[in-house]
């Protein structure tokens, strides 16, 4: 699922938007699937037309597919390489042939990712902001949210886009978090620092030691220190439970919700 968004009014950002969604379609469709879900009802008409567009091409005419294309990203730099990637070979996969092709590569074979260095302080920022402002979302009542990112222009530069995140996203992040933590490639120590000062900077009360990042989900007094609190359990656990919401259900109770102390309320309430 493809789950980018514009920021609304920006015309770059909605069409790095649109280049990553054509090329995540065209990917699934070259792999023979004839189906895929959208994160915004916005994605669904340009989604239908490709899949239209691309049963067209598979049959021999490519012009629809083509104009298609342009007409949704006609800024040059952006349309050049895009084409290329239309119409060019599928991304190379694992071969079937391959003995891990049935479990395909598990992060627990890497001691380090050529790709994504989870180790790095600026991943671990990024992984604790983003999990702060959902968990305090989530716990003010709302299961999506579009949360601020970046990608990479065809030029180089980045541009704002939105994440349309839900609880799987936290997920990801806290074991993340937690991997690092438990091999030792983060230091506990390290991981709190980072914590207590994105508390800080989404309260107000600290700078920004990230880049340009945009705060989507205000600070709120009650619940984002209990966010704090669940995503420091998440990460610090030696065991940790298998799912967020095995910490975070409690505060859907009105007994925990309305309690002057949440997280005593929830702790009571689990202990019970």
């Amino acid at each position: 699922m493809y789950g980018v968004l514009p920021t609304p009014g920006d015309v770059r950002s909605q069409t790095v938007s649109l280049v990553g969604f054509i090329r995540d379609v065209t990917t699934q469709l070259k792999r023979g699937l004839t189906g895929f879900w959208v994160a915004h009802p916005d994605f669904v008409r340009p989604g239908l037309a490709l899949v239209e567009a691309w049963a067209r091409h598979a049959d021999g005419d490519s012009t629809d597919l083509r104009h298609l294309v342009s007409a949704l990203v006609p800024d040059p730099a952006e349309l050049v390489p895009l084409l290329d990637f239309v119409f060019g070979p599928d991304v190379p996969g694992l071969d079937p042939a391959d003995p891990r092709y049935a479990r395909s590569v598990l992060a627990a074979d890497l001691a380090t990712s050529p790709v994504i260095a989870n180790d790095h302080p600026d991943e671990v920022r990024y992984n604790v902001f983003q999990a702060l402002q959902y968990l305090t979302d989530w716990l003010q009542g709302n299961g999506c949210v579009a949360l601020p990112a970046h990608l990479k222009a065809a030029d180089g530069r980045d541009v704002f886009v939105r994440i349309m995140d839900d609880l799987a996203t936290t997920e990801r992040s806290r074991w993340e978090l937690w991997a690092e933590v438990k091999h030792g490639r983060v230091s506990q120590s390290d991981f709190e620092q980072i914590l207590t000062q994105e508390l800080a900077f989404l309260a107000g009360t600290g700078p920004d030691h990230g880049t340009a990042r945009r705060i989507q989900v205000p600070w709120d007094p009650k619940w984002s220190p209990v966010a704090g609190q669940l995503l420091h359990a998440l990460v610090t656990a030696r065991t940790p439970p298998e799912w967020v919401t095995e910490l975070a259900l409690p505060f859907t109770f009105p007994q925990v919700r309305e309690a002057p102390d949440p997280w005593a309320a929830a702790e009571g309430f689990r202990g019970a």
